[in-house]
Order: C-alpha cells, then sequence, then structure tokens
C-alpha cells in the first residue's frame, strides 16, 4: 500500500458544494465570477473524509475591489471543494492589483528603454 501524499501546508477548506451552487468565498460567490488559474497545484484533504487526499488547482477571482486567491477541486463524489490560504505567503501570488500594475508598467518601461538604446546604437557615428 503506498503512503499517501503530504497534505500541503498552509491552505484551510472552507467548504464543500454541487457545481452551480450558490456558495460564499469571502463575500464572493466563485460560479458567478471568471477563474484565472495561477498555473500551480497543491495536495488537500477531503473536508468530508481527511483520509482521502487530491490535488487542486490553484485560482483567482478578479472582482472589481479585490482578488481573491483559492484552490477548488471537484471530488469524487462530484461536490466541489474551497479552500483558502491561510496567510499571502501560501497563495504566493497574491499581492494588490496596483503592485502588479507597477510591476508590469516597471518592466513595459525598461523594455522600451532597452530598445531605444539598442536602436541608438546600431544607427551609424554620423546619422545626427
Amino acid at each position: 500500500m503506498s503512503a499517501s501524499p503530504p497534505v500541503t501546508p498552509g491552505w484551510s477548506s472552507v467548504g464543500l458544494c454541487w457545481e452551480g451552487e450558490e456558495f460564499d468565498l469571502l463575500g464572493i460567490d466563485p460560479w458567478g465570477q471568471d477563474w484565472v488559474p495561477l498555473d500551480r497545484r497543491i495536495v488537500v484533504a477531503h473536508p468530508a473524509q481527511p483520509v482521502q487526499r487530491h490535488s487542486v488547482d490553484v485560482w483567482t477571482v478578479r472582482t472589481p475591489d479585490r482578488d481573491v486567491t483559492f484552490a477548488a477541486g471537484e471530488m469524487p463524489d462530484l461536490a466541489w471543494a474551497f479552500f483558502l490560504p491561510d496567510s499571502p505567503r501560501a497563495a504566493k501570488g497574491s499581492m494588490p492589483r496596483w503592485v502588479r500594475g507597477a510591476l508590469w508598467t516597471a518592466g513595459a518601461l525598461l523594455l522600451v528603454v532597452s530598445l531605444f538604446v539598442w536602436w541608438l546604437a546600431t544607427l551609424p557615428e554620423n546619422y545626427f
């Protein structure tokens, strides 16, 4: 008999529901939102049967005032289980929208400046 994989630390179960059933995820109904995948999976214990282990995806839901990072997956009983990070560190990627925007803007500006410097370096000496 093989050992179950360890549960990913830093995540807590917040409940089970059927697909499409109204569910409160920090004040947001996830079924009415677009889920953005974070390309990460975690291992969780089934909320109703803790000896079972399941690998679920980590997602974020973006609303006008905030982003909510969560993990969710369909369990063998066809119910969906939802999990929230215990801290922003557990979510790895939960940062305020303005920080992401500032980092994106800084990266884009660096790219434009780099391309301009490269273009200047390729001009003949007596171009100007």
